[in-house]
């Protein structure tokens, strides 16, 4: 089978505390500076092992977390000669020394929050506190993991990807990324990236979306307005809460008196939540029960059919379902957003996604279970969905990069390619200037723009 190959052309003129093994089934807790280290056998009982001066205490299932860990710090206090106490038993910090924290979840469960006094303070796993001239009670708390799912006892798929080109309207990589342009790994219904950070995705690359800014857009095209079904598909490494209004994962802008809203959309609410969308005619919104962990990846497809209603497969291939409902999809001739809501009328405010996101998928039909399995256990992506392909490579004879020419004069490129191309995709920054058929290796381009 031959492959089809986009090219982008570019011719643009202390101290550290350390809490180590802190879930349940650990046979110690260890607390480690440059100064001392004290292990802590643990009891089979939910409390504790208490050091004897109170500077650290281990307690389980409180405030409705599966494991909480809390570290007493001791603020070390002057005498009246202005000199610190220092008791060489006293693990105490001087106002103002700044301490690193690191939670680390043994397997089966994973770290939520840093919390002070009940109030949460950081969600990160590294956390760093100037100490105060008062004690503090630092609590790191931790969830037991969803069960994963086992193998399925269903005769294994010699080739899981079979198929699932049939129906695909657009699958985004995220992997070819380059001068701010969205690629479509499938079709032509590509993008354009706003202040997004191209970092380590579920497979090399991810795009990074800051919550703030960070927007992906894709023109409109009839081929992303669906029907009466449709599966989407993202990896999501969620790294900040969802919002208010739902932060946009995926989703086609209503219209422009309503751009709040999509045609069809999945979405993160604001206690991280995935909520579905899809209006048929009228808008539906369903939010599932499961939350999307923070600081791991999760691959989450959502389904809808007509008659049927929504189902939401997150990381795992029992299927939680919405009560049914019928209808056709509305049409739109807005863009298809990721990452965030529409920029227009400020709709994009409580909408944006923070965290990255890869492989990013609509089909314009319901997967089989025998698809999405192949999906959640296999991690395919779009080169595994028509089996194994041979390699191609096109690379640009001439002109040499940054090549400067007179604004509006013709440019001759020259290609050389290794493996069978089915065509060539030429750009200039996000617009589509040419496309060459299988053999053709030269262009005119006639008229070049000035900055291009």
């Amino acid at each position: 089978m031959k492959n089809k190959f986009t090219l982008a052309l570019m011719l643009n003129l202390f101290l550290t505390l350390i809490l180590e093994n802190y879930c349940h089934g650990n046979e110690h807790l260890k607390l480690s500076s440059d100064k001392k280290s004290y292990p802590f056998e643990r009891v089979e009982k939910e409390y504790v092992a208490e050091y004897s001066n109170n500077n650290l205490s281990m307690l389980s299932k409180s405030n409705g977390y599966d494991d909480t860990e809390a570290i007493h710090l001791t603020s070390k206090k002057r005498e009246s000669s202005g000199e610190y106490l220092a008791d060489d038993n006293e693990v105490g910090y001087y106002p103002g020394e700044k301490i690193s924290l690191t939670a680390e979840a043994n397997p089966g469960y994973r770290f939520l929050n840093w919390t002070i006094n009940g109030k949460e303070v950081s969600r990160s796993a590294k956390y760093e506190i100037v100490m105060p001239s008062y004690n503090v009670v630092i609590q790191a708390n931790f969830e037991i993991e969803p069960d994963q799912p086992s193998q399925p006892s269903t005769p294994e798929v010699s080739n899981p990807g079979t198929g699932l080109l049939g129906g695909l309207v657009a699958f985004y990589e995220m992997d070819s990324n380059v001068s701010g342009t969205l690629r479509d790994s499938h079709g032509q219904n590509h993008g354009k990236n706003s202040a997004i950070d191209h970092v380590s995705g579920f497979n090399e690359k991810g795009n990074k979306y800051d919550g703030s800014s960070s927007i992906s857009s894709v023109p409109h095209s009839s081929a992303l307005n669906l029907d009466t079904e449709f599966t989407l598909m993202a990896d999501i490494f969620r790294e900040g809460n969802g919002m208010e209004d739902g932060a946009v994962i995926v989703g086609k802008t209503f219209s422009s008196s309503w751009p709040e809203n999509q045609t069809y959309a999945m979405a993160i609410t604001k206690d991280n939540k995935i909520r579905l969308r899809a209006n048929t005619p009228n808008l539906k919104d369903w939010v599932s029960t499961q939350t999307v962990p923070a600081g791991k990846w999760v691959r989450v497809i959502a389904t809808y059919k007509s008659g049927e209603g929504f189902s939401l497969y997150l990381d795992k291939v029992s299927p939680e379902k919405s009560p049914s409902f019928s209808g056709s999809i509305r049409d739109s001739d807005m863009e298809l957003t990721v990452g965030s809501a529409s920029l227009l009328r400020n709709a994009a405010y409580a909408r944006r996604l923070e965290g990255v996101l890869d492989n990013v998928g609509i089909w314009n039909r319901q997967l089989s279970k025998e698809e999405i399995s192949g999906l959640i256990y296999n991690k395919t992506t779009y080169p595994d969905f028509a089996g194994k392909q041979e390699t191609s490579k096109i690379s640009i004879v001439s002109p040499a990069q940054n090549s400067q020419f007179d604004v509006l004069s013709a440019v001759q490129i020259n290609l050389a390619s290794e493996g069978t191309v089915d065509k060539i995709e030429l750009f200039g920054g996000t617009t589509l200037i040419a496309t060459l058929n299988s053999g053709t290796l030269n262009y005119t381009w006639k008229g070049a723009p000035i900055g291009q």
